[in-house]
Parts: structure tokens; sequence; C-alpha cells
């Protein structure tokens, strides 16, 4: 078996083959088509066989084929709880950071610009006064194509990236825990308390 049998997207695919990885090792034979479908899994297997990857290949799998809303804050928290568990040494040597992605890219004649607010699109769009320009909704992430994606998260030049900080993700790690951990009455108080900040967001008909 191959990794291209474990039906992952083909940019999971083409970074696996960059790194030269051709052949799932026997927990990501098992664990990974499990994943995808959505099934809980508990396994073990011995250091270095591989159970990272087998838990993070089905995680990005299902981001990048169901890219989030919201300025990727679903993802953001989700991949640096998994960094705060597993890796915790990257993050308190500062060596993790996020490409923040915009959330608009206005076009006027051959110019375009990228604003990650709603102030920042305002703003570019009070200078362009008197002339003709179009706004358009910044695509997320597993939607841009090559070339986008460059300019706006991978480019040093262009890019605009930030530094996660331990307390930044000791908190995150913390909500998470909040929201999906065992603590049931301590989810009941916080909805409670907090849910009707979040009632434009939420999806009732």
């Amino acid at each position: 078996m191959n990794f291209q049998d474990l039906n992952l997207p083909n940019a999971l695919l083409r970074a696996l083959r960059d790194k030269e990885y051709e052949r799932p090792t026997p927990i990501q034979m098992q664990a990974i088509p499990a994943a995808l479908e959505g099934r809980d899994i508990l396994g073990t297997a011995q250091t270095g066989t591989g159970k990272t990857a087998a838990f993070a290949l089905p995680v990005l799998a299902n981001l990048l084929r169901r890219p989030p809303v919201g300025r990727g804050r679903p993802i953001r928290t989700l991949i640096l709880t998994m960094l705060y568990r597993l890796t915790p040494t990257l993050i308190r040597e500062g060596y993790v950071y996020i490409a923040e992605t915009p959330l608009f890219e206005i076009n006027s004649g051959d110019k375009t610009w990228f604003a990650y607010s709603d102030k920042e699109k305002n703003d570019i769009v009070k200078s362009l006064e008197g002339k003709k320009y179009k706004i358009d909704r910044s695509k997320g992430l597993g939607e841009n194509d090559p070339d986008m994606m460059w300019l706006t998260t991978m480019n040093p030049e262009t890019r605009r990236l930030i530094r996660v900080m331990p307390e930044d993700v000791e908190q995150t790690a913390a909500v998470f825990d909040l929201l999906l951990g065992d603590n049931l009455q301590g989810r009941k108080d916080h909805i409670a308390e907090n849910g009707y900040k979040y009632l434009e967001m939420a999806d009732i008909s």
C-alpha cells in the first residue's frame, strides 16, 4: 500500500513525496482511513513508527477539504493545540509562527492590495477615491492557487507572520479543553455566560 491509496489530498501527497515518504507504516495504514471516515481511534505503536503522522495527516486532510470561515481561527486553534500537546519545545523556543491570510483582495488597474481587517480595507478604498476598483473576499486555506498562496502566506517579502508565544497557546489549550474536554459543568457554565456573544455566528434555522 502507498500513501496514494489512503485518499489523501494531492497537496499532502506532494509534501510526502518531497520528503521521500512513499509507504505508510502499519499504524498509519490502519489509523488514517478510519480517521478520514470520522471514526474514533485508539492505537498504540512503538516510538518512531509514525503515530504523530497517523493523527496529523487525517486532521490536515479534513482541514484542506473543508476550509472553515472566520479568518481561519478553527484551524489555528486545532493546530496550535496539537503542537502544544505534541511538540511544546517548538513553541517555547519561538519556532512557531502563524502566516496570517488576508480577508480581502482589492484590485484597481494593474495593482492589487490585500487587507487583513475591515479597517485596512476601508483605508485602501478611501485611498482609491475616484478610481475604479473591485473587492473580493480572499480565499482560505485549500482554495487559493499556488501563486496566490505564495504571495500571501509564504513570500518573505509580502507575507505577514505572527509569532506564537507560550502564553497564547496555553490559553488556546485551556479553551480547547473546556469546550471539548470532560468538564461538562464547566462547558455549560461557559456557554451560559458567553454564548450570547456568538449568536450571530450560529447556523440556526
